[in-house]
C-alpha cells in the first residue's frame, strides 16, 4: 500500500513536473518567438534603413560623379575655347596634339568617366573639322581661279600658279596628317587623290597651250622667212628693173647724143680763113681738116650755123667769099648765122679764137 501511495505520489509530481516543463517549454517557445519577431523587425529596420542610406550614398556618390564630370568637361571645353579663339594656324596645330595627348592620358587615369573621355573625342572632333574646313576652302579657292572648263582657258601662267598652289597645299595637308592627325587616313587618301587630279588637268592643259605656241611661233616664223623672201625678191626685181631702165635711159641718151653729134656736123658753125680751110665739129675731140676751115660747133646752145673767111697776118691779103684781113698775126675771120655777121679773130699758131672785142672764146681743138 505504501508502495501505491509512493507511486501515487511519483505519478503525481512527473505529471506536475510535465506539466512545469511544457510551460517553461511555451514560455521559452514564447520568448523565443518574441525575441525572432523583435530580432525581425530589428533587421527589417537595418534594412530598411540601409536600403535608405545606400540611396543616400549613392546618390552622393553620383552627385560627386556628376560634379567631377562637369569639372572635368568644362576644363576641355576652356581648351577648345582657347583652340577657337587661336589665330596662329601653329599654334591651332600644338593645341589639337596636346588635346589628343591629354585624352589618351584620361583613359588611362583610374577613376576616369566615359562621359569624359566621350567629351574630349567630341571636341577633338570639333577640333579636326576646323581643319578640314579649311582644308576644303582651300581646294575651292583654288579651284574656282580657274574653273570648271579647264579647256577653255588660255592663261598659262595662271594654270601653272593653280597647280603650284595645289602641289604646297598637298604638302600642307602632309604634314598635318603626320603630324597632327587632322584627318583620317581614309579622308588623306581622298584629298590626295583630288588634289592629284586638278595637277594632272592643270598641267596637260598648260603642256597643250604650250604646244599650241610653239606651233603658231614656228608658223609665224615661216611665215616672216617667207615675207622676207617675197620682200627681197621683190626688191631684187625692183632694183633689177630700175637698174634696167636706167641702162635703157643711158642707152637712150646714148643715142640721142649721138643722133646729135651726128646731125650738128651739117648744122654746125664754120670759121673760114683765106689760108687754111678748117672743118671742125663741136663735142668731138678729134678735129677733121679739109680745105677751108670749117667749125661746127654742136655744143653752141643756139645751134647756129656761121660761114665765113678770114685773112692771113703776113700783110698779104687773099680773098674769100667775104673776105678777111689780119690784126696783129692773128687772122681776122668772120661768120654768118641767122642774126647775121659775126666777126673775130684766131690765132694759126694755137687754134685760139677771140671775139672782135679781142675777148678769148675758146680753142678749136677743144671744139
Amino acid at each position: 500500500m505504501e508502495k501505491n501511495i509512493e507511486n501515487m505520489d511519483f505519478s503525481g509530481n512527473r505529471k506536475k513536473k510535465e506539466e512545469c516543463f511544457e510551460m517553461e517549454t511555451k514560455n521559452k517557445n514564447k520568448k523565443t518567438v518574441i525575441m525572432l519577431a523583435v530580432i525581425g523587425i530589428a533587421i527589417v529596420c537595418i534594412c530598411v534603413i540601409g536600403v535608405f542610406a545606400k540611396k543616400a550614398y549613392d546618390r552622393h556618390q553620383e552627385e560627386l560623379r556628376l560634379q567631377a564630370i562637369e569639372t572635368k568637361n568644362s576644363e576641355i571645353d576652356g581648351e577648345y575655347q582657347r583652340f577657337e579663339k587661336e589665330e596662329d594656324r601653329n599654334k591651332k596645330l600644338e593645341a589639337l596634339k596636346q588635346e589628343m595627348e591629354s585624352a589618351e592620358k584620361y583613359k588611362k587615369t583610374e577613376g576616369d568617366y566615359e562621359e569624359c573621355s566621350a567629351h574630349y573625342e567630341k571636341i577633338i572632333a570639333q577640333m579636326k573639322n576646323s581643319f578640314v574646313s579649311e582644308y576644303d576652302d582651300t581646294i575651292k579657292i583654288i579651284a574656282d581661279k580657274i574653273g570648271d572648263d579647264v579647256e577653255k582657258v588660255d592663261d598659262k601662267e595662271a594654270l601653272k600658279n593653280a597647280a603650284s598652289e595645289f602641289t604646297m597645299f598637298k604638302d600642307t595637308l602632309k604634314d598635318d596628317f603626320e603630324n597632327y592627325n587632322t584627318v583620317e587616313q581614309d579622308s588623306f587618301d581622298k584629298y590626295n587623290s583630288a588634289i592629284d587630279g586638278y595637277v594632272t588637268k592643270y598641267n596637260d592643259r598648260v603642256t597643250a597651250i604650250e604646244k599650241a605656241e610653239e606651233e603658231a611661233r614656228k608658223k609665224a616664223e615661216e611665215e616672216a622667212k617667207k615675207k622676207a623672201e617675197e620682200e627681197a625678191k621683190k626688191k631684187a626685181e625692183e632694183e633689177a628693173a630700175a637698174k634696167a631702165a636706167q641702162e635703157e635711159a643711158e642707152r637712150k641718151a646714148a643715142e640721142e647724143a649721138a643722133e646729135q653729134s651726128s646731125g650738128s656736123s651739117s648744122s654746125g658753125s664754120s670759121y673760114y680763113d683765106d689760108s687754111n680751110d678748117y672743118s671742125y665739129s663741136g663735142g668731138s675731140s678729134s678735129s677733121d681738116y679739109s680745105g677751108g676751115s670749117s667749125y661746127d660747133s654742136g655744143s653752141s646752145s643756139s645751134g647756129n650755123d656761121y660761114s665765113g673767111g678770114s685773112s692771113s697776118s703776113s700783110g698779104d691779103s687773099s680773098s674769100s667769099e667775104n673776105g678777111s684781113s689780119s690784126n696783129n698775126n692773128l687772122n681776122h675771120t668772120w661768120a654768118e648765122d641767122g642774126a647775121g655777121r659775126v666777126d673775130g679773130y684766131y690765132d694759126p699758131s694755137n687754134g685760139d679764137i677771140y671775139d672782135a672785142n679781142g675777148n678769148y672764146q675758146g680753142n678749136l681743138g677743144d671744139w
